[in-house]
């Protein structure tokens, strides 16, 4: 009998071991080359945002666009930047980043050692220097409630929680279209007041500058069924909008609200 000679089986898988190295030695020479080359080191950050701001990725110029690890830069940015609600980066071959963020949009100030801008999420972030007359409602009482605040720190402090879902449902309610949210005063989540502005007093868009004497109305919350009390409260406004102005304040803490009028 004649034997089997293994030649005939070995050509083709030594055929494929020379492809594989040859393979090997091509990427890794592109590689190589890549790293000392400047055509992939990255020449451009591309930004956009949501309201036009600027956060800087400039120290990632000159860096190897193949050697950045977007993950890890997404989230040091996020706490480089807490302003910043999402960065998400991306390369664009061969040099350049595209860098897309949304920002945070403040719905209020809150008082603590210093003014402290909050979101919906209740995420703190640094105010500006100088705060304009009713720029955004500002949330009070919270000094003994919230410790140490840092910017990009989530507060789940109960009574902010609170005070930020009124002045959201506020927001959302047509029937405070012609009102602005002056203060929320938190410091007891048995009794969160809100100060209403009323539509007798005058705005200037411009210079945020009152230009008649401040109508203001407290409204009483306390704890609890928040968006049942503002839909109580818009029923009222409706009822009762030719007479806002002799309210000093309205009690919705109890089953049936309670109406104080100012005394003549």
């Amino acid at each position: 009998m004649k034997k089997h000679t293994p030649k005939a089986t070995f050509i083709p898988i030594i055929g494929l071991l020379t492809f594989t190295v040859i393979l090997f030695a091509i990427f890794y020479s592109v590689g190589w080359a890549s790293k000392k080359s400047d055509f992939f080191k990255i020449k451009e950050i591309i930004i956009n945002s949501n309201n036009g701001a600027k956060i800087g990725f400039d120290y990632l110029k000159g860096r190897d666009i193949f050697t950045i690890d977007l993950e890890k830069e997404e989230d040091l940015a996020l706490r480089i930047y807490p302003v910043c609600k999402t960065v998400k980066l991306i390369k664009v071959l061969p040099n350049r980043i595209f860098a897309d963020f949304v920002i945070r949009k403040p719905i209020a100030y809150v008082r603590l050692y210093k003014y402290f801008h909050v979101d919906e999420d209740g995420i703190l972030f640094e105010a500006p220097l100088g705060l304009e007359q009713f720029d955004l409602p500002v949330i009070l009482g919270l000094d003994a409630k919230i410790f140490g605040p840092k910017k990009g720190q989530r507060c789940e402090v109960k009574e902010l929680t609170a005070a930020l879902k009124i002045i959201k449902n506020i927001r959302k309610n047509t029937a405070f279209s012609n009102l602005i949210i002056k203060k929320v005063d938190a410091a007891d989540m048995g009794s969160i007041s809100v100060f209403l502005v009323l539509p007798s007093a005058t705005v200037n868009d411009a210079g945020g500058k009152v230009t008649e004497p401040l109508e203001v109305l407290e409204v009483k919350f306390g704890q609890g069924y928040i968006n049942e009390k503002i839909d109580i409260l818009g029923n009222l406004f409706v009822q009762g909008r030719n007479n806002l102005d002799n309210i000093k304040y309205i009690d919705l803490r109890f089953n049936d609200p309670v109406i104080k009028f100012k005394e003549s």
